[in-house]
């Protein structure tokens, strides 16, 4: 067995969603590009194994062994969140690495689209202190609960979260406080397959489980599909709610990318029925 740069198929998918386990977040394409060659090159740093651009035996042997980042959503839902986060690895230490503010009401966030306006001193400790440096850990602690500011993430740029850190608390922490948010916003979600599941949890991550108001209409037409079973309905919801950001790419994007998603997740199910 060798896989290297150039193969395509539904085998170097697989390999894609092995490497993504360790948190390459590749899009499982089937396409064994430059991107997969670094994830390769990355996976063989984490598992202690000499660095190599293709996939032998031996590595395919080590990547199948590597568990699942979480036990709640499948490793395309877990990945799919993180890409629409921060985009990609390449992404992550060119921009995320340090601090960051993205603007309007939004804390200083570090990781994976992690908001320290919205943690106090014991969340930030449970989630964040094994990972930081303690200069590191001192130097946010003042950002907690407070919104954040240029200046303030200009002030920032000398402290770093590598993104094995990210990774970590963004599978270990965040992921299961937004299933459980998601949870009980959605009645019914226990039922779904798991990548509409994903769909849902990548909804409430980015705007929150709340339900009131005119631009929650959608959000709230939702809960009742899900509730009632009519879960063919629901990518056109996801879809609707492109209303709210027309001059916005990249939210629009993500609520088409949701969509695709959710419908991927009904018809594995028929498949797998």
């Amino acid at each position: 067995m060798q896989i290297s740069r150039g193969d395509v198929g539904s085998h170097v998918g697989l390999i894609q969603n092995r490497l993504n386990r360790l948190g390459a977040l590749l899009v499982e394409d089937g396409h064994f590009g430059g991107g997969t060659v670094s994830a390769v090159n990355y996976a063989c740093e984490q598992l202690d194994l000499p660095v190599v651009s293709e996939v032998d035996a031996m590595l395919w042997e080590k990547l199948n062994a590597v568990k699942e980042p979480s036990s709640l959503l499948p490793t395309r839902g877990v990945t799919f969140i993180a890409i629409e986060e921060i985009t990609s690895r390449r992404r992550y230490d060119q921009a995320y690495i340090h601090p960051c503010w993205p603007g309007e009401y939004s804390g200083i966030t570090i990781g994976i689209g992690y908001d320290l306006r919205f943690a106090d001193k014991a969340k930030f400790d449970a989630d964040w202190r094994h990972w930081l440096t303690k200069d590191s850990y001192e130097v946010l602690l003042p950002w907690l609960l407070k919104q954040g500011s240029k200046d303030g993430a200009d002030s920032l740029k000398n402290t770093t979260q590598p993104f094995i850190a990210a990774w970590n608390v963004f599978t270990s922490r965040t992921i299961p406080l937004f299933v459980h948010e998601t949870q009980k916003a959605f009645p019914g979600y226990d039922d779904l397959p798991p990548l509409c599941q994903s769909a849902l949890v990548s909804l409430v991550y980015n705007r929150g489980a709340g339900m009131n108001g005119d631009r929650r209409v959608e959000m709230l037409t939702i809960r009742s599909m899900v509730a009632d079973g009519k879960l063919s309905d629901v990518p056109s919801q996801f879809e609707a709610m492109k209303r709210l950001w027309p001059n916005t790419s990249g939210l629009c994007g993500r609520r088409d990318r949701e969509a695709n998603l959710w419908r991927d997740g009904l018809a594995k199910e028929v498949v797998l029925s």
